[in-house]
């Protein structure tokens, strides 16, 4: 069974990596083209394809990802037996904590760990800051095969964070919200002042992809669960923030500034 390098943040690391300094022309994988195979189905990508991020990033870096799963496979831990079974891996794997430490250990993924040393300076900075998050990557043998999503909320608000249609904005002569009163009165202003212009009051001043309205309580400061402040355990839905939250989600519901979600508010 031939070794593979199994990990797509990784190796999006690495892309992100070649282009990290000087001309981002002439540091495109050394001027070549680069095309690896890639195993994954899961449903925010599907396997028949890859997604416009990574098909920008292909432009930038000279890496393509090629999926090769069939775009019907929906079952991922018998794709993901049979490629073992096969022999012939992906050069870069979505796989499960639990398969890369059992695979990893039996000689059949290549460890991760001078690869990160010295390709991957973001990541190996990130896990020498972070000797916990290290510790639970690392397998029993010592090496790490794999690199898991890490919700870390601080770090990655910057991709996780609201927008608001700037020309929506200017249309209406709008300064950009700061405050939750101020997002109140722009989302009641896309509501009620046509800034699509077409003379109907048909505008949907917020929507969510994630459908819940709870992602709305930070701005409340209030937490969904269990977290960690000052050294103690607390328990966000008993506090007084939370309660806050729901009851102007309750409103802004009932002014009909947020539409109606798949939870009950």
């Amino acid at each position: 069974m031939k070794k593979r390098v199994i990990s797509l943040s990784l190796a999006a690391a690495m892309m992100l990596t070649m282009t990290g300094c000087g001309n981002k022309n002439s540091e495109k994988a050394s001027g070549e083209n680069l095309q690896l195979s890639w195993f994954t189905t899961n449903s925010n990508m599907p396997a028949s394809g890859i997604s416009d991020i990574m098909a920008e990033a292909a432009k930038e870096t000279g890496v393509t990802l090629k999926s090769n799963v069939s775009k019907n496979t929906t079952d991922y831990d018998q794709a993901f037996t049979l490629m073992m079974s096969s022999g012939e891996l992906a050069d870069v794997i979505s796989i499960s904590s639990d398969n890369a430490d059992k695979y990893g250990r039996a000689g059949a993924l290549v460890p991760l760990d001078d690869l990160i040393e010295k390709d991957a300076p973001n990541i190996k900075k990130y896990l020498d800051e972070n000797p916990d998050v290290k510790r639970d990557l690392t397998a029993a043998d010592g090496h790490i095969y794999y690199l898991s999503f890490l919700y870390d909320t601080d770090a990655m608000n910057v991709s996780m964070g609201w927008f608001v249609r700037e020309d929506w904005i200017n249309k209406l002569g709008l300064k950009d919200p700061t405050t939750v009163d101020e997002l109140h009165d722009t989302l009641l202003a896309f509501r009620d002042k046509d800034p699509n212009g077409n003379g109907k009051k048909d505008e949907v001043p917020f929507f969510s992809r994630a459908n819940d309205p709870s992602e709305l309580l930070v701005l409340w400061g209030a937490e969904k669960g269990y977290y960690i402040k000052d050294g103690k355990v607390k328990f966000g839905p008993v506090e007084n923030e939370y309660k806050d939250g729901y009851k102007n989600i309750a409103q802004w519901y009932k002014e009909g500034i947020i539409p109606i979600l798949s939870q009950t508010v």
